[in-house]
């Protein structure tokens, strides 16, 4: 009797097994390049228009990924919205009800210069005051916030305007800056010696979170209750491409056309408080000159001791701006996609997500984001079609989220860091694909740089054990980091404390210009990354204890 109980549970065993591995192969035949190249080959058309937040293009997108959803067969995760019966219908007794959709809608302001802007440099003397009134895009340049704003305020210089007190390195300092302008050095200490004890300590290694840097710079000034920024850049001087004069056509490698090119449109959310993101004024070389004047202060030998980490004294300028900027905006809506695959646990969740936004139209040029991030879009909806296909519903419940607006600062994750769609607390991982399809140098071949949370390392050891056991033509760069930082989606979860992994091939010669296209993509090296990238969330969404080991 003890014999057939034991033959009955190796039996039983067996078929699990054989049944988990029928599964996995059952996803795996799911995913394959004419699948990826199909998606693709639409997502990143023309007729997309470049995927631009908010615009046309990104619409058409967004019901593209949602329609996808429901092929598959994932339920939508987005707002609900009420569907009335017509004249007819109601007559005949239907009523109005409630219905989930796959989209987030939220609210953006769209904003650009406007026609009126102020500078004038105040001095004071015991005779009186004098005003230098500076000329626009003769003396100064601006990047307008999302509100105009009017404002006499002292100067303060601050350096570089970073605080790594990690590294005993503080601008601010005995500084105090609100309801100040405050002038600031662009770039980072020890920026342009990659042998500085600054470079070495202060600068990250990885691109994303070098921009990511600049991002806390500008936070801090905030922070702070700074009320503006003066940028400035010493020996360069901007003012040529302020030239106004060029006699028959404007030439760039993006752009020939008979006219200047247009103020740059940008959005933001709306944010609960006004006054978030701050005005920025960059000017001439000789205005730099007239701030600093009176004073016995050499930027060069600011910038080499600031190189050595040390810490010096900023100070104020014992001048005053006038500034008043107008800025021309509206509101516009935006939209991410979710599709949720409900597990058999309904109180923990994993999050799948790319940005399917881009650039759009400009200059008459397409920017078509073959590779950002119609990769990582197609990539995600692989992963879903292939959990679907496993036949087998996962013990976590799986969210696939395709964002917008994260070209315009990781706007469409961050909404929904803030919004989430299920208790927040209840996400036990974030997975983030963002340019998944192409070769570059540093991985050329089957190479791909991995992005992971360091306390979670089974993050790590999942995805080799899955390249060795399914024989994979991967190789991965791992960068383990406390908090994954860089310039995609996975940092808006990171900051909330929610393990993340990102998958990126690097940036190449064609990222962010009209050449991104089909073309230039590499299927081979796109189908194992999905692949990869549907075994580690089918096996981290079925095993409860998995994404507990630290």
């Amino acid at each position: 009797m003890k014999r057939i109980s034991l033959t009955l549970f190796g039996l039983l065993l067996i078929l699990q097994v054989t049944s988990s591995q029928s599964e996995t192969d059952k996803g795996l035949q799911a995913i394959n390049k004419d699948v990826l190249k199909g998606q693709l080959d639409f997502l990143a058309s023309d007729w997309m228009e470049g995927r631009n937040t908010a615009e046309k293009g990104a619409y058409m997108a967004a019901d593209y990924i949602a329609s996808m959803f429901r092929v598959y067969g994932l339920k939508p995760g987005g707002d609900m919205q009420w569907i009335r019966p017509s004249r007819e219908e109601r007559s005949e007794g239907k009523k109005s009800y409630e219905e989930q959709t796959y989209f987030q809608n939220f609210p953006l302001i769209q904003y650009t210069e406007g026609e009126e802007q102020s500078f004038s440099i105040i001095e004071k003397s015991k005779h009186g005051e004098k005003r230098f009134q500076l000329n626009y895009k003769t003396d100064y340049s601006l990047y307008v916030s999302s509100h105009g704003i009017e404002c006499t305020a002292p100067l303060v210089f601050v350096g570089y305007g970073l605080s790594d007190k990690e590294n005993g390195y503080d601008d601010y300092k005995g500084l105090d800056v609100e309801g100040k302008i405050i002038v600031r050095l662009n770039g980072l200490p020890g920026y342009k010696d990659k042998t500085s004890e600054a470079y070495k300590k202060l600068i990250p290694k990885d691109r994303y979170a070098k921009w990511a840097i600049y991002d806390k710079k500008d936070d801090l000034a905030a922070e702070k209750g700074a009320i503006a920024i003066i940028e400035i850049t010493p020996g360069e001087d901007n003012s040529l491409n302020w030239a106004m004069n060029t006699p028959f056509h404007v030439r760039s490698e993006n752009y020939q056309g008979p006219k200047q090119n247009k103020p740059y449109v940008r959005l933001r959310a709306p944010g609960k408080n006004l006054g978030k993101n701050l005005t920025t004024i960059r000017l001439t070389s000789r205005a730099v000159n007239k701030l600093f004047e009176g004073f016995d202060f050499d930027l060069e030998d600011y910038e080499k001791k600031a190189a050595r980490l040390i810490n010096q004294k900023n100070f104020s300028l014992n001048k005053s701006v006038h500034l008043k900027t107008t800025v021309e905006s509206k509101i516009v809506k935006a939209r991410n996609v979710i599709g949720v695959i409900e597990g058999e646990n309904t109180d923990e969740y994993i999050v799948v997500g790319a940005h399917y936004d881009h650039l759009g139209i400009k200059n008459g040029f397409i920017y078509n984001g073959a590779d950002d991030n119609g990769s990582g879009t197609v990539g995600i909806m692989s992963i879903a079609k292939a959990v679907m296909a496993t036949g087998k519903k996962p013990e976590k419940t799986i969210i696939f989220a395709a964002w917008t607006g994260e070209e315009k600062g990781l706007i469409g994750s961050r909404h929904y860091c803030e919004n989430p769609t299920v208790p927040l607390e209840q996400i036990k991982y974030y997975a983030n694909y963002d340019m998944i399809s192409r070769n570059v140098k540093d991985t050329a071949g089957v190479k791909c740089f991995y992005s992971y949370t360091k306390s979670s390392e089974v993050l790590k050891t999942i995805s080799d054990d899955n390249i060795k056991a399914h024989k994979l033509k991967l190789e991965l760069n791992y960068r383990a980091m406390e908090r994954p930082a860089g310039g995609s989606d996975h940092v808006s979860f990171a900051k909330k404390s929610i393990p993340v992994t990102c998958m990126i091939t690097g940036l190449h010669n064609e990222y962010h210009t009209p050449k991104d296209v089909i073309g230039k993509v590499n299927y081979d090296k796109m189908l194992e990354i999905v692949k990869l990238g549907f075994l580690n969330i089918w096996q981290l969404s079925n095993d409860p204890e998995l994404l507990k080991k630290n």
